[in-house]
């Protein structure tokens, strides 16, 4: 994989000095952009002596980086060194203030990116941002701690409050960073850049910028784009790191990497998260392969995951009856998510499988974490189950009424016995609707704003 890199920095119009830094070490393939505060020149110091500390950090874990590229350590091992490095910053940076208290009250925001392969790895911390441009549309990755973004969707704030963040580096004795993964593939661009440009864009005229001159450009991106900050009044410092990934798109990991992506997308369960949502869902994903004959698991079993395929076929059985065969895409399990039972049925591998799992204990973290998620899914959650018990209630009602026919005399019939013909047998119960292949949830189905 190929990475073309540009990066830049400007004061500003209004600014004497500029508090923004960034970092690019490709050797580790670390970039980073801290912008800091605190009055006087104590931003720059913060900024400045942050991004050090994280190069230093991450090279410290270079090890454990280069086993994971061998296949030996997972992703969420690497999210937990990113985390660990940007908690080390934070260490140093309040060690730094304890030797020079005419530092406190200092501190920085800071947005990591490192890349190991094609997969990337983001931890920040304050308000400077993340964006991925992919498929010709800009998604914000990073989500502020701020403030304003805290109550944004609860209630108007005043503007001079907006921007007071909720979370930086040395300013308190501890900091929890946001961390996630994603893959990169052939045609993305990434952008880390502090709030002094991306104050002057919307996601869509970041994407304008990016068209205008091809996001392969990186150099004449980023100058457009400091260069429209400053022509919309440069109130700040302004400072971008743009990456453009160049490979072939046909290669095998690209290809299976957007296939997990576009299943989890397509689930009905997860079909109205954010681009962001999404990839912190597939960080909780794991890939696990099963023999042809393999019992998934069985009828009664506890049951703790849900299980998407992304190759291969499964029978689904409960007791000697056949309910229900599935195959690429499809899911089973995923009530498991919800509630710790026996499983309702058994599920059998009918060739060699491989499916996404999705445990119970770390999806309940996710929900805790992101509770705008947690409404999302478990609405969905709610439809889902509304729309299985309407159709059960029907087709109960139904089978009732056959039976219900065929075990009542009609009139005159077998006299003798006056009651049922004992040759006439119940006819066979519809197969009652599982849980197993859930119906489509329409947008119409949803209230205007489901976090409500």
């Amino acid at each position: 994989m190929k990475i073309i890199c540009s990066a830049g920095t400007d004061v500003g119009k209004e600014r004497n000095n500029n508090e923004d830094a960034l970092l690019i070490d490709e050797a580790v393939g670390l970039y980073v952009v801290c912008d800091g505060m605190g009055g006087h020149q104590y931003g720059e110091i913060a900024a400045a002596n942050a991004t050090e500390f994280i190069r230093d950090g991450v090279r410290a874990a270079a090890g454990e980086i280069a086993r994971f590229a061998a296949g030996e350590l997972s992703t969420k091992d690497v999210r937990a060194l990113l985390k660990g490095a940007l908690e080390s910053t934070n260490t140093k940076l309040r060690e730094m203030v304890a030797g020079d208290p005419s530092l406190d009250g200092m501190g920085t925001t800071a947005v990591v990116l490192l890349i190991s392969g094609h997969h990337a790895f983001l931890g920040h911390v304050g308000d400077s941002r993340l964006y991925l441009f992919r498929d010709d549309v800009v998604h914000p990755i990073t989500e502020d701690h701020s403030i304003g973004a805290e109550v944004q969707k609860k209630t108007s704030l005043p503007r001079e409050y907006r921007s007071a963040l909720t979370r930086a580096l040395g300013v308190h004795d501890s900091v929890e960073p946001d961390v996630v993964s994603f893959d990169l593939f052939p045609g993305d661009s990434v952008l880390l850049c502090s709030d002094g440009l991306y104050s002057y864009f919307t996601p869509r005229k970041l994407r304008d910028v990016f068209v205008e001159h091809g996001a392969s450009n990186t150099e004449a991106v980023l100058r457009g784009l400091i260069n429209g900050a400053l022509e919309r009044g440069g109130r700040d410092n302004i400072t971008g790191v743009l990456l453009h990934v160049e490979d072939d798109p046909t290669k095998k990991e690209y290809v299976i990497a957007r296939r997990k992506l576009e299943i989890i997308q397509q689930l009905s369960l997860f079909r109205y998260l954010t681009f962001t949502e999404l990839l912190h869902l597939m960080n909780l994903a794991h890939a696990e392969r099963f023999a042809q004959g393999t019992a998934i698991f069985t009828e009664g079993q506890e049951g703790e995951s849900l299980f998407i395929i992304l190759k291969g076929e499964v029978l689904i059985k409960k007791g000697e009856n056949e309910l229900s065969r599935l195959s690429d895409g499809a899911h089973f399990g995923e009530m498991a998510l919800l509630e710790k039972g026996p499983r309702s049925a058994t599920v059998t591998t009918q060739r060699d499988t491989v499916c996404l799992v999705i445990d119970r204990v770390d999806f309940y973290d996710l929900l805790r974490d992101l509770p705008n998620l947690a409404v999302k899914v478990l609405w969905s959650f709610v439809k889902v189950l509304s729309t299985r018990l309407r159709e059960t209630t029907d087709e109960l009602s139904m089978a009732r009424e056959l039976l219900r026919q065929r075990v009542a005399p009609a009139a005159g019939e077998n006299p003798q016995a006056g009651g049922a013909d004992p040759n006439l047998a119940p006819p066979p119960l519809p197969n009652t609707p599982t849980f197993m292949n859930m119906p489509a949830i329409t947008p119409a189905d949803l209230p205007k704003d489901p976090t409500t």
